[in-house]
């Protein structure tokens, strides 16, 4: 029996990274290429037993040592490696590797916008990717912005990285949407800018007697947090969903009218994607990593709460609003042909 590609997920259990792998595993299944392929995956990966059949796979629980010693007992068991968690193989391995890279935070650790601990863990991770990366390796990104940051911060030759953005591109038609709802698909942090934009509509709701529905998918901690002490106005409904999964953000997407999305640094913002997918209008920031995958309904200056307040005005009062539109291409096919042609 051949030997299989070895997809490595560690340290992905949330967020865009685990869209990433969800999406390959759907590809795979879909093209009956799953059998070349044996992924480690992460613990407290929340994954459906179900969408398990016909992987070849196994769960660790995300550690260096446990990692190390995987490899060291396994490694030859394999033709090639896809690092997918942005960190490269934690030994000297004699196959081809590819990295997928997607986390700017590690390019960028010591952004004011994060914790000290966070900024501390970030900048020790970036040493680790620097002293482990090899000039044989394979980088893999997402958009040119990211591009152009791993080559200045982890001083990667630009023919050893592709721009290959991997996202669900399946359109959803016929969405019976609330028309005065919002969302903001993100786990908590700072840089995430929740502050700025639960002080917007609190404001907007003093202004204006409007019903809002405002959704997120906040541990049930930070959103607590976030609403202590904020006398929110009776039409200002925050409703938080918790972390759900894949499965229920999609059927968040289809309910809802605008996707905002505050975020001040983002590596790609796969939920502004996904959103337009889903018939959303997208309200976003004026910020790079926004106008390389889309042009948005409304645009706001992230750092303004006043211009948070003037495009939730836009939105609600503006009956001729534009549909967002993507403008990058899904390149998974593009990026699984590229894994089998450099084995």
């Amino acid at each position: 029996m051949s030997k299989k590609i070895l997809i490595d997920t560690l340290y992905i259990n949330s967020g865009g990274g685990r869209s990433i792998l969800f999406e390959i595993i759907n590809y795979l299944r879909l093209n009956n290429k799953l059998m070349d392929f044996y992924f480690l995956f992460d613990n407290r990966l929340l994954i459906e037993t179900s969408s398990l059949d016909e992987i070849n796979h196994e769960f660790l629980s995300p550690s260096l040592i446990n990692r190390k010693n995987f490899y060291k007992q396994n490694i030859r068991k394999y033709r090639s490696l896809v690092c997918l968690a942005n960190i490269p193989a934690p030994i000297n391995v004699e196959i081809p590797v590819f990295i997928y890279f997607h986390n700017v935070l590690l390019l960028e650790p010591f952004n004011r916008f994060q914790n000290f601990n966070i900024q501390l863990s970030n900048f020790f991770k970036k040493k680790y990717i620097k002293f482990k990366k090899k000039s044989s390796y394979k980088w893999i990104v997402q958009t040119d912005l990211m591009k152009s940051k791993l080559k200045s911060k982890l001083k990667i030759n630009d023919e050893n990285i592709q721009i290959m953005p991997i996202f669900n591109n399946t359109k959803s038609q016929n969405n019976l949407k609330s028309k005065r709802s919002f969302l903001y698909i993100s786990n908590y942090s700072s840089h995430k800018n929740f502050e700025r934009l639960i002080n917007s509509f609190v404001i907007y709701g003093n202004e204006h007697n409007e019903s809002l529905e405002i959704n997120f998918t906040l541990d049930s901690i930070s959103f607590e947090k976030l609403l202590k002490n904020k006398k929110v106005p009776q039409t200002i409904n925050f409703i938080n969903h918790g972390e759900i999964s894949y499965h229920k953000v999609n059927n968040l997407y289809k309910k809802i009218n605008f996707l905002i999305f505050p975020s001040l640094n983002e590596s790609f913002g796969l939920p502004l994607i996904e959103a337009v997918n889903h018939e959303c209008k997208i309200i976003a920031p004026n910020l790079p990593y926004v106008n390389q995958v889309l042009i948005p309904t409304l645009n706001f200056d992230p750092y303004s709460t006043s211009s948070i307040v003037s495009s939730i005005k836009e939105a609600t009062g503006n009956l001729n609003l534009k549909p967002s539109k993507i403008i990058i291409e899904n390149k998974i096919d593009t990026f699984v042909k590229y894994i089998y042609e450099n084995i």
